[in-house]
Formats: C-alpha cells, structure tokens, sequence
C-alpha cells in the first residue's frame, strides 16, 4: 500500500503527519515499511516485524471526528527481541523466572497511518497471514465511516 504516513511528533494533529512517502509490503513472513521517496534511498526498510513478532493489530479508522480524518491509523505491537519471539514455551519461562518484566522490554508499537480506506484491506491481509491475528477486520469495511 502507498502513501502510508508515520506522526512527526507525539501529538495527533493531521499536521503532525510526516509527508514523506511510505509503502507498507506484506509478506507471507512479515510486514516491511519502506521509503516511498523517489531519491537514492528509495525502498530501503524504515521499520519491519515478522509475524512470529507481531502479537496484536488495531485498526483507527478514520472519520469526521479523528484529526487524521484522511487516513486509518494501524498500530501493530510486536515483540522487538527476535530470540524471545522464537522460544520455546519452556525458555520463555526461564526468560521470565530471570526477569519478571521480560515482555514488557520487549513490546513496542508501530502506528503507521495509511490513505482512508486501506487500513481494513491491510489489516486484513495481515491476519490472514498469521491466524493469531485473527480480528475480522472485513467486518469494519461497511462501518459508517467518511468516504472521500
């Protein structure tokens, strides 16, 4: 998907959004944002996770109401510690009898905010992928949302 957008800062103002062009890719392993910029640097990986990372997706849409009205907002948490996410059951609980707080070092989010319209076919794609993502995002596609 082109045209996929990352804040600049902190806030939640559209104008907040940074202009520079992203694509996210979907794979059958995991989920890239490239650089969308037509300059020496074009499709290099901004950010990236595997599917055996990613543990949850939510899904913005956006509508009159949100500040970024142009665009769903995907925020995809996922485990940033490859070694944690490929672990057996048994390491993990050695992981967490060594540190109590293992998880919460390792879990992060990514908002990536996309052009209306296109978060529910990403988000979608996404957990068809991995069934554990399993949210019926379809479902949100005939919600009553801004159309432009």
């Amino acid at each position: 998907s082109e045209g996929a957008r990352l804040l600049n800062g902190k806030s939640r103002s559209s104008t907040d959004l940074d202009p520079s062009p992203l694509i996210v890719m979907v794979t059958s392993e995991r989920t890239l944002l490239l650089n969308g910029k037509l300059d020496w640097d074009f499709c290099s990986v901004v950010w990236e996770a595997t599917f055996a990372n990613i543990v949850h997706l939510e899904l913005v849409l956006g509508n009159e109401m949100s500040v970024t009205h142009s665009h769903d907002e995907l925020v995809v948490w996922y485990l940033s510690d490859t070694t944690f996410a490929e672990s057996t059951t048994d390491d993990k609980a050695t992981i967490y009898a060594k540190a109590l707080v293992a998880g919460i070092d390792v879990l992060h989010s990514m908002s990536v905010f996309v052009p209306h319209g296109t978060g529910v076919e990403l988000a979608t794609k996404m957990s068809r992928m991995d069934g554990r993502l399993g949210q019926n995002f379809e479902s949100l596609a005939g919600s009553k949302i801004k159309q432009d």
